[in-house]
């Protein structure tokens, strides 16, 4: 399994209240403190007229000794269950059962929503899934999904670059958005000229669909010049030659 999945999980709210804990520890008595002034204004209800006393202070103290390892328990248990849906995603996508993985990476992204290596993935799972749907509107739906998701991790990590070759993969096959995945996969090939070789045979075929024959002739010739594989580099020659002189 991918180690990039492995991470360690915080649930946001058990993180704040965490980090609180150490604070109000060290916050002792003194009412002037950051800690105070923001349980005040969290309760303005309660303590817009007078300050917390001493003996509040003392009380939450106690609560916070008293709670803190049920705290540290339940975030432990939520890397634990994160980590268990990674695992079951991946089983299930390695078994193409599709709409199950993308029912575990969404159950991951409850617990970390700013993953883009399983916003990623679960964008792949919602578009496999989605070609199996018997009525289109469901088809459009995961579609939809799919697209959300990708786009949904580049913006959260620009620098990962199997979004963009599923986006435009997706915009181009299934979305028939063929401006959308030229700019995206133009971004890709811009961004990341070492990852490019896959973006490249699909920019491509757009440009065959185009008539922009020169244009493809010219993306094989580079794929060929600059991949370091040898099936890739005899699949570009292959492909440039049909073109050029017909099958």
């Amino acid at each position: 399994m991918d180690s990039r999945f492995l991470r360690p999980v915080r649930l946001t709210a058990v993180v704040i209240a965490l980090g609180a804990l150490t604070f109000l520890m060290s916050c002792g008595g003194d009412e002037d403190s950051t800690f105070i002034d923001a349980l005040i204004r969290l309760s303005p209800s309660r303590y817009e007229d007078e300050r917390p006393s001493e003996e509040k202070i003392a009380e939450w103290q106690r609560d916070i000794r008293r709670f803190e390892s049920l705290l540290n328990e339940k975030v432990d248990a939520a890397d634990g269950a994160a980590n268990l849906h990674k695992l079951l995603a991946e089983e299930y996508a390695r078994l193409e059962m599709w709409g199950l993985a993308l029912e575990e990476y969404e159950h991951v992204l409850e617990y970390e929503p700013a993953n883009a290596v399983v916003l990623y993935s679960a964008g792949v799972a919602a578009s496999q899934f989605a070609l199996s749907r018997p009525r289109l509107e469901a088809e459009t739906e995961y579609l939809l999904r799919s697209r959300r998701y990708h786009e949904r991790a580049i913006d959260i990590n620009p620098g990962y670059p199997d979004p963009y070759m599923a986006l435009g993969v997706l915009f181009f096959y299934e979305l028939g958005e063929v401006e959308e995945a030229k700019r995206i996969l133009s971004r890709g090939v811009e961004l990341f000229p070492n990852e490019s070789i896959r973006m490249l045979f699909v920019l491509a075929q757009i440009a065959i669909t185009e008539d922009r024959i020169e244009d493809a002739v010219d993306l094989y010739d580079r794929i060929a010049r600059e991949t370091r594989n040898p099936d890739e580099r005899t699949a570009a020659i292959s492909n440039r030659e049909e073109i050029l002189t017909g099958p």
